[in-house]
């Protein structure tokens, strides 16, 4: 039997529920799933006062049926957002609500401390700077800072992009547990974004360890015509590459003198800071 009575564990749950919530908040009232909601509401009821509850309980709290709140409990436990007591039968917050929680909190807490320096670092070169995340083989743009040259780019805060085209990606990619970084060359097909895409598995399984070996990876012209990148890893403080910051911009200005003379020492020197902010300890060997 697990209780978290943690004020961190009840925290995070909310931005859990959060991260539900803005999903509602984007679509239109005429598409509000009301089981959904229901459900959102169900996990909103407990609380630091209330952290294990009967159905019983529940249905007096929301004014639903008890048949109503039966069923969505019961899905609610099988997707593993609910867990229930086996000598109570009292219900609790599950661990799979915990992780979305601990994702948002993460994700925040990462764009607080990199923001900053993301913003150093499109001043100094005046190019067009991501902070991104990798999920199920793309990376997600969690931050943006746009150059003042005003070079329109596919790229905005939420979008997705072929892990395996973008210098980011490839980043995130060539530090992923062995396993699971076979599994993504092995099952994962590499669409062709442009004529210069690498979609050959073995080709980019090279590429992958050398980019893991020097620390930084470029894009060129691989998910973009006429768009260059280059991009180095972010460390927590558990030792685990968590995201990328890039440097993005037009292939006449991020000539490859430019990008590995000037960018790339910027870059992963970037990457280095947010890593420190975050609790990251390079060990000495």
């Amino acid at each position: 039997m697990i209780i978290f009575k943690s004020s961190f564990y009840i925290v995070e749950v909310k931005a859990g529920l959060l991260i539900a919530a803005v999903f509602f908040a984007m679509g239109k009232p005429n598409y509000t799933v009301k089981s959904v909601v229901k459900a959102l509401n169900i996990l909103s009821v407990f609380s630091f006062e209330s952290p294990t509850l009967f159905p019983l309980e529940i249905s007096k709290k929301l004014s639903l049926p008890m048949s109503t709140v039966h069923r969505l409990i019961k899905t609610l436990e099988m997707l593993g957002l609910l867990e229930q007591e086996p000598f109570t039968g009292r219900y609790h917050i599950g661990l799979k609500t915990f992780e979305l929680g601990s994702l948002y909190f993460h994700q925040t807490s990462l764009r607080a401390e990199a923001f900053p320096l993301l913003q150093e670092l499109a001043r100094k070169t005046n190019e067009t700077v991501h902070l991104s995340v990798l999920d199920e083989g793309e990376i997600v743009f969690i931050e943006k800072i746009d150059s003042s040259h005003g070079i329109g780019m596919l790229s905005r805060v939420g979008r997705r992009a072929p892990a395996h085209a973008t210098a980011s990606g490839k980043v995130l990619l060539a530090h992923l547990p062995e396993k699971e970084r076979e599994g993504f060359l092995v099952r994962k097909k590499l669409k062709r974004c442009t004529e210069r895409t690498v979609t050959a598995p073995q080709r980019l399984r090279g590429e992958l360890i050398k980019v893991a070996a020097q620390g930084y990876s470029l894009d060129e012209e691989e998910n973009e015509r006429g768009i260059r990148c280059v991009a180095a890893p972010i460390w927590d403080h558990s030792g685990t590459v968590v995201a990328s910051i890039s440097v993005s911009g037009p292939a006449h200005r991020l000539t490859r003198g430019r990008i590995l003379q000037d960018l790339v020492p910027q870059v992963k020197d970037t990457a280095g800071h947010i890593s420190q902010r975050l609790g990251y300890q390079r060990t000495v060997h």
